[in-house]
């Protein structure tokens, strides 16, 4: 008997701290269904481990110069069914600062300032399914781009990524051990635009049958495989 008592006391905090681990690793999950001007929708939708953002189809973020969805860390997910947006130099519309975090596009991103970004991802392992419709007008800007390895974007049937300025790329990639799913639609419209750019080693791109490239301007190319540097 004193033994299984023994046993018993052990136990119990073993059993609590698989279920606080798991907790845990759950995160914190946010809705965005109205229009907001503040990134992610609040200043405390912080979407820094396991976290989720949802933005529905009555939900909008428009922001100047700051993120409209901004996650950090690992193992976040964000998805837009409404509408994103920045006016800004340099600004980016969906940053995903971190690794393992995925993103969902059903709705419209806009980016309007030179070098700005409709989607960006730093470090590797991220993942990007694009269903809706990202454009962005300033020169040197891009629809999305991804730093460092082992990112994978998907372009789904339903979607397009529209530049319409010069030097713009729709997809910019300044790594090796990217993969590009192209089944919907690319239109550059700028002199110098490219639509899809890859660096690096180790790069794939899948152009699906019914998937279009549409370049206009002077010295465009439709996919241009640059290698390392």
């Amino acid at each position: 008997m004193t033994m299984r008592a023994v046993n018993m006391r052990y136990a119990a905090p073993i059993l609590v701290l698989t279920l606080l681990s798991s907790q845990a690793a759950r995160g914190d999950d946010y809705i965005v269904d109205t229009a907001t001007t503040v990134t992610n929708g609040s200043p405390s939708n912080v979407l820094d481990a396991y976290d989720s953002l949802t933005i529905t189809e009555t939900g909008s973020i428009a922001t100047t110069s700051t993120s409209a969805v901004y996650t950090t860390g690992t193992g976040n997910r964000a998805e837009n069914s409404g509408a994103l947006s920045t006016m800004d130099d340099n600004a980016i519309v969906v940053y995903l600062d971190g690794l393992d975090n995925t993103f969902i596009n059903h709705g419209t991103i806009t980016s309007q300032g030179e070098w700005a970004m409709g989607i960006q991802m730093n470090f590797g392992h991220n993942t990007i399914v694009h269903t809706g419709t990202i454009v962005t007008s300033g020169e040197h800007s891009g629809g999305i781009e991804a730093f460092d390895g082992f990112n994978t974007i998907h372009v789904a049937r339903s979607a397009s990524i529209m530049t319409q300025a010069k030097d713009a790329d729709a997809i910019f990639a300044d790594t090796g051990n990217i993969e590009i799913i192209l089944d919907g639609t690319i239109i550059t419209d700028g002199d110098e635009s490219r639509g899809i750019e890859l660096e690096g080693s180790n790069n794939t791109v899948v152009v699906n049958s019914g998937a279009s490239i549409f370049m206009h301007g002077g010295t465009t190319r439709a996919i241009y495989f640059l290698g390392p540097e």
